[in-house]
């Protein structure tokens, strides 16, 4: 992992495909906004848009000559941000919700299968044992942006005929789990569909702005934390030690503190709308940043305090359960805190060093 404190130079080559999937990533949750609307026509255009946009980002990138590790984790999160979570959202408010929990059950599995398959797709392209042109022609399993059209097909078939058995629920629960990257969705789609859902909205257009910025904030943090656990010139106790910004479950944690605050309070300065954008802005910030923070894996307990440890647990786990918004509120609080005490004790261990050179991340 470089230092914390380096900056990198990409080339201009390799931002122009990654610019595009930032793009396809905008694409896949203003369907999901046109979703909550109603606006389904757009929301479907807008998954077209993202297969687009999914197919260009890659042809550019080899045309440039611009391809990089960084791009292909980056463009993963892209399709399961635009492949996998977009259409369930789409097709659960558009007809699975009228099958009380046997339609949400659906778009679950959905998007799981989605992960699943792009997960395989990603581990089956650095099998240096496998068929180069087996898997240059073939794929295995339907790829994500087919997955998607497919999944959203029963809703163009309908705005085409207005039939009405295309908005059959069951059929349509049929139809997907024929059809049919965790962190992504729950740290990064969930938390920005809560705000925007909440308060957001309040604000047209910049809500929904930041809403975007955070998801994509969000898929840059994971693409550039996967990217620097691969590279072997990492300092590995700092990498063991620090975080290089807020790590996602963090991150989706401290999105949400203004409800928590609000659910604990009833204060409606938590609910202004302004202040929501502005603190989304500033934890969106902090997750792509190069503000290091406290990792907790190198933390241990004495085999004599074992016992008193669970005790904690067990208090903890009792103090959720029967206050729950409070104990939320001191745990995010405490969090906040120790990030001032990271960045120094980060400085204190390792200082700064010379930044590595850019090929330490462009990988051709």
């Amino acid at each position: 992992m470089p230092h914390l404190n380096n900056r990198h130079i990409f080339p201009l080559r390799s931002l122009v495909p990654n610019a595009i999937t930032v793009l396809a990533i905008c694409a896949g949750m203003s369907a999901m906004r046109f979703a909550i609307l109603g606006r389904w026509e757009e929301a479907v255009i807008a998954i077209i848009i993202a297969g687009v946009l999914d197919g260009l980002d890659g042809r550019m990138a080899r045309l440039l000559k611009g391809t990089s590790k960084f791009g292909a984790e980056l463009d993963s999160l892209s399709d399961i941000v635009s492949f996998g979570v977009a259409p369930a959202v789409i097709m659960y408010t558009w007809v699975l919700k009228d099958i009380k929990g046997v339609g949400w059950l659906l778009a679950l599995i959905y998007t799981t299968t989605m992960a699943l398959r792009l997960a395989r797709f990603n581990t089956m392209n650095e099998d240096e044992n496998a068929n180069k042109e087996e898997r240059r022609d073939f794929f295995s399993g339907i790829p994500a942006p087919a997955a998607a059209g497919l999944a959203v097909w029963p809703m163009i078939l309908y705005f085409l005929t207005d039939l009405e058995i295309f908005r059959n629920p069951v059929l349509c629960i049929i139809y997907i789990e024929l059809d049919s990257l965790s962190d992504i969705v729950s740290f990064g789609v969930a938390p920005a569909v809560i705000m925007y859902t909440w308060v957001l909205k309040d604000i047209k257009g910049v809500g929904w702005l930041l809403a975007l910025i955070y998801t994509t904030t969000m898929a840059l943090r994971l693409a550039r934390f996967n990217t620097m656990n691969e590279d072997e010139n990492a300092n590995k106790e700092e990498r063991r030690d620090f975080f290089s910004g807020i790590p996602a479950p963090a991150a989706a944690g401290l999105a949400v503190w203004p409800m928590i605050l609000y659910f604990l309070t009833d204060l409606e300065i938590f609910r202004n709308p302004v202040l929501c954008i502005i603190y989304m802005g500033v934890i969106a910030a902090l997750t792509v940043s190069n503000v290091p923070t406290f990792s907790f894996k190198k933390l241990s307990i004495k085999r004599d305090y074992v016992l008193f440890y669970l005790i904690g647990i067990s208090i903890f786990a009792t103090l959720l359960v029967t206050h729950l918004w409070a104990t939320m509120s001191v745990v995010g609080f405490i969090y906040i805190l120790t990030i001032p005490l990271a960045i120094t004790h980060h400085k204190r261990r390792f200082g700064s060093d010379k930044p590595l050179p850019p090929e330490s991340i462009d990988q051709d």
